[in-house]
């Protein structure tokens, strides 16, 4: 996994979706993000979550307890749900139809309508 700096995130979509108010509101989020990096971060974290976060990079103990903790069927089940999802809009970014699954076809519908 790659983590992204924010300066390199860009919100360019040629649909939108959501209302105009949840656009307006996460192109806030992601500039408040871009200009002031943790210190927004830690900031909604205390505004959205109600909580004070000191430290924001997981340490690779912590990853690791935590996979210790969680059941190895459900993993597998997260890993490939990741998967679907990362083949699903790979392929609605090429395609306005395409076959997600062999026994489902998968078709992106305008918002203009």
């Amino acid at each position: 996994m790659r983590i992204m700096p924010a300066s390199e995130f860009q919100l360019n979509r040629e649909v939108e979706y959501g209302s105009p108010e949840q656009n307006e509101a996460v192109r806030r989020i992601i500039e408040d993000v871009r200009q002031d990096g943790d210190a927004a971060l830690r900031r909604m974290a205390e505004q959205f979550d109600r909580v004070t976060v000191a430290e924001l990079r997981v340490s690779d103990e912590e990853i690791q307890a935590a996979y210790a903790q969680v059941d190895a069927e459900f993993l597998a089940a997260l890993r490939q749900a990741a998967a679907n999802i990362r083949a699903f809009h790979e392929k609605q970014k090429r395609s306005r139809g395409w076959t997600c699954r062999p026994t489902a076809a998968c078709w992106a519908k305008s918002s203009d309508r």
